[in-house]
């Protein structure tokens, strides 16, 4: 019996494939578009949305960088792949790498992560959350600490949800444009079947931080 790679490859198919980082490889053995692009992740570099990030926390003069990951197992790929582009940002500013802090979805586990950052030396003084739903988390944390964002923490996540705007400071975040990236997907997979070159990235930015309160 034929195995799936062969029957592509008979086929002759043309196959996009979805690489979350340059050290991921085709397994499938077969002629690929690779499409530096996963949802949320990367398009130029790893890490592209977490670079935009680090830079506001430069510009407003934080230099102690923490890094809330979650604990979830299914979001193992994709925490490993943003930390690894925390880390990248940290040292092409110069930066110490972030601390990184595993954390459940719930206000309890975010209050023992401010608690690690608070005690770390230098203190951590700007953390950038893992997608916006840990910000939230963060933020519920502080209030119950007493703590406020900016003051005594700067919080940034990452996806601009609609209940972004709505947090308590208003959440800065790195807005991933998805609408743009789902209409570059299309474009690739419309090329490849019709047998044209595809374009390398979207012709527009894909991130970008959207300034508002809580840093």
């Amino acid at each position: 019996m034929s195995s799936e790679p062969e029957l592509l490859r008979s086929a002759e198919a043309p196959i996009t494939l979805a690489l979350v980082a340059g050290r991921w490889k085709n397994h499938l053995g077969v002629a690929a578009v690779p499409l530096y692009l996963a949802g949320s992740v990367a398009i130029s570099g790893v890490g592209r949305w977490i670079m935009l990030g680090q830079a506001v926390f430069m510009v407003i003069g934080h230099r102690n960088i923490g890094y809330a990951a979650p604990r979830e197992a299914r979001l193992r790929t994709f925490r490993t792949l943003r930390i690894d582009g925390a880390q990248r940002a940290c040292r092409a500013l110069g930066l110490a790498e972030p601390a990184v802090f595993d954390m459940d979805l719930d206000v309890d586990s975010a209050v023992v992560a401010l608690r690690c950052w608070r005690s770390h030396r230098p203190a951590v003084t700007a953390v950038c959350a893992y997608n916006d739903d840990y910000a939230f988390a963060l933020l519920a944390g502080m209030r119950n600490l007493g703590l406020e964002a900016p003051r005594d923490l700067a919080v940034i996540g990452v996806d601009n949800g609609p209940m972004a705007p709505f947090a308590c400071p208003a959440l800065t975040t790195v807005d991933m444009h998805t609408d743009v990236m789902a209409a570059h997907l299309a474009h690739v997979i419309l090329d490849g079947l019709a047998g044209r070159t595809p374009p390398d990235r979207p012709r527009v930015e894909v991130f970008t931080v959207v300034v508002r309160d809580s840093a």
